[in-house]
């Protein structure tokens, strides 16, 4: 996560903020590999097109143009993980959308709600996981 603005927490847990990009036309984003880090916020850039934000994983490298390998997250009751999302605004996750969303696989895809008109990217946050090793 070289080259990534980094700051800390009150936790002091690292937290690194990488890009999720989507094309201009494009509903899916560029793959943000997550091995490591959970999930802890989105921020929504002013001319992102929508109110909602879904995601699709693997636990094995992928690229966004590889679909397949790619799953809907859904929770333990078959819905489909969403958050709801405003452009020009941090959407920090709560306790239970975040456990959700940190027990996908190593890599996700931003899947947008509607075709982004321009080329736009979401910024992740995602925090260093304690090892267990």
């Amino acid at each position: 996560m070289s080259g990534t603005p980094v700051h800390i927490e009150p936790s002091r847990r690292v937290l690194f903020d990488v890009g999720a990009t989507f094309a201009n036309g494009a509903t899916l984003s560029g793959v943000v590999n997550m091995r490591g880090y959970a999930l802890r916020s989105l921020y929504v850039p002013s001319g992102f097109q929508g109110t909602t934000v879904t995601f699709k994983a693997s636990p094995s490298e992928v690229s966004a143009n590889n679909d397949g390998k790619l799953l809907v997250v859904r929770d333990d009751a078959g819905n489909v993980v969403s958050v709801t999302v405003a452009a020009g605004n941090f959407t920090v996750f709560g306790t239970e959308v975040a456990e959700k969303l940190n027990a996908m696989g190593d890599f996700i895809v931003l899947v947008a709600g509607s075709a982004q008109n321009v080329a736009n990217g979401i910024t992740v946050t995602l925090a260093r996981v304690a090892s267990t090793k």
